[in-house]
């Protein structure tokens, strides 16, 4: 075989599975962040297309006739590595969000953020929460599982592979079902608790109604809120790991290879 054609057959392949790995690394939870340098995903990007390239070759490559074609199998590379790293993003953001309902039934969200890597405000108990539950994604090694799985994919979902819209818009939407679930889950013993507290507040104010209990509601309920966030990190590692290995076995049904 002329060496064209082959040198020709190896770059498309490179070309399709790098841009896999990029779509995963815009929006896969840790990859994306923006205090990661733009440099450092490209070049593990690099790296892991050069690794996973001869993989492709045994299997059949397209060879695009035109422009638009080849464009065509970028766009599809590109949107298979975006959903599989949007679905893992939208889970792990189910934490934030059990931080933010936190915050705003105990009163403490009032005292939004700036967070330079989102770029929107937010509140210290979403952001303490969300970290939990990166720690605890780190801990079960859930980068591990990611690459793992968008390397196997690569075996399920040769490049070239067109994606069904249908499955891909149910895929999502079961991951943002489960993330709403994770999020009430994480929050319900802190809601519990802020909901004990405010009876009691409300018992003590028909008591001694000269008390301030404005000024002291917001404080007890911060402190109610941020106890029972720390009482139950274990509670709330182990409800994560359930749904984040539930969501893992959604999006990738053909095992992660690690």
């Amino acid at each position: 075989m002329p060496a064209l054609p082959i040198l020709e057959k190896h770059l498309i392949a490179f070309i399709l599975v790098f841009v896999r790995l990029g779509g995963m690394m815009t929006t896969a939870p840790l990859f994306s962040r923006k205090d990661i340098p733009a440099q450092v995903r490209i070049f593990l990007a690099v790296a892991l297309a050069l690794l996973l390239t001869p993989m492709q070759l045994g299997s059949s490559v397209p060879s695009p006739q035109g422009l638009v074609a080849f464009a065509t199998l970028v766009g599809g590379e590109f949107l298979i590595g975006i959903v599989l790293g949007l679905g893992l993003m939208i889970l792990i953001q189910g934490m934030g969000l059990a931080g933010e309902l936190i915050s705003r039934i105990s009163g403490i969200g009032m005292n939004d953020v700036y967070d330079p890597t989102s770029e929107t405000e937010v509140t210290g108990m979403s952001q303490f929460v969300l970290a939990i539950g990166i720690v605890a994604f780190l801990c079960f090694s859930g980068q591990r599982a990611l690459i793992g799985g968008l390397l196997e994919s690569n075996r399920e979902l040769p490049i070239g592979t067109v994606f069904d819209s249908q499955e891909v818009l149910s895929l999502l939407l079961t991951m943002l079902q489960a993330s709403f679930v994770l999020a009430v889950r994480v929050a319900a013993p802190a809601m519990a608790a802020l909901l004990v507290v405010t009876l009691v507040l409300g018992l003590v104010s028909r008591t001694l109604p000269q008390l301030n209990l404005l000024i002291l509601g917001f404080g007890l309920n911060g402190l109610a809120a941020f106890g029972i966030v720390l009482l139950t990190v274990g509670i709330t590692t182990s409800v994560f790991e359930q749904e984040l290995m539930a969501a893992l076995d959604r999006l990738f049904p053909w095992g992660f290879g690690l």
